[in-house]
C-alpha cells in the first residue's frame, strides 16, 4: 500500500519548488543578460512549473486528506502550467479587492493578505479545479490550440530550446524560440512577486500554522 504523503512533506515541497522557482528566474535572466535566449526561456519555463508545484504542494498541506495522488498529477507538463493559469486567474478575480479594502479600513493590506486572498479564490473551486487530470489539462491545451493557430504550448518552448529538428524539409534551431525568452522570464517574474510572502508563511511554523487554518476556514464561507 502506498504510504499516505502527510501535510509537512507537502509543505517541505512547496518550499523547496518555491526557492528552486526563484533561482532559475535568476538563472534565466543572467543567461538572457548573455545572449543566450533560447536556453533563458527554457529555464523560465522550467521556473514556472516549479511555481505551481509549489502552490500545488502549498494548497495540498493545507488540505492534506483530499490530497493525496497530486504528485502523480504534476508529473504532467499540461497539469502544470493549468495550476498556473488559475493563480493568474485568481488574482485577476481579487485584484480589486486591496483598494476596496483601502477604501473600508483606511489601509492598505499586506502581501500576505494579498497572498490570503488568492489562496481562498485557488480552493473554492475544489481541488479538482486547481489540479486536474491529465486528460482534462491536455484537452484544454487541445482546445486552446485550435481555437488559436498561432497558439504555442509552453512546453514546446522549453523542449525545442535545446534541440535541432527537422520539419517539412526545413532545420529548425534553438533559436527559434528566441522570442520567447523575454516574456517567459517577465512572466515568471509577476507569478513570484505575488508567491513571495508564500516562503516566508512556510518557513515558520506559528505563521503557516495561523495560514493553514485561515484558509480552511474561509473555504468553506
Amino acid at each position: 500500500m502506498v504510504r499516505p504523503i502527510s501535510a509537512q512533506t507537502f509543505r517541505t515541497a512547496a518550499s523547496a519548488s518555491l526557492a528552486n522557482a526563484d533561482n532559475l528566474y535568476m538563472e534565466a535572466k543572467l543567461l538572457a543578460d548573455h545572449g543566450h535566449m533560447s536556453r533563458a526561456a527554457a529555464l523560465a519555463v522550467i521556473g514556472l512549473e516549479e511555481f505551481a508545484k509549489a502552490v500545488a504542494y502549498a494548497v495540498a498541506a493545507i488540505f492534506p486528506e483530499k490530497s493525496q495522488g497530486i504528485r502523480d498529477r504534476l508529473i504532467k507538463h499540461d497539469v502544470k502550467h493549468w495550476v498556473a493559469n488559475v493563480f493568474e486567474g485568481a488574482q485577476i478575480v481579487t485584484d480589486d479587492w486591496p483598494l476596496i479594502a483601502f477604501q473600508e479600513s483606511g489601509y492598505w493590506p499586506s502581501a500576505k493578505e494579498v497572498l490570503s486572498e488568492i489562496f481562498v479564490a485557488l480552493v473554492r473551486s475544489g481541488l479538482d479545479g486547481l489540479i486536474p487530470n491529465r486528460q482534462k489539462a491536455k484537452a484544454h491545451r487541445q482546445m486552446m490550440k485550435s481555437e488559436n493557430r498561432q497558439f504555442i504550448p509552453t512546453p514546446y518552448v522549453k523542449d525545442a530550446a535545446f534541440c535541432v529538428d527537422i520539419e517539412n524539409g526545413e532545420v529548425l534551431s534553438p533559436s527559434r524560440v528566441n522570442r520567447f525568452a523575454a516574456s517567459e522570464i517577465a512572466g515568471l517574474s509577476w507569478y513570484l512577486k505575488y508567491a513571495r510572502p508564500l516562503l516566508d508563511l512556510l518557513s515558520d511554523d506559528g505563521r503557516w500554522k495561523n495560514f493553514t487554518e485561515e484558509i480552511r476556514v474561509r473555504a468553506k464561507s
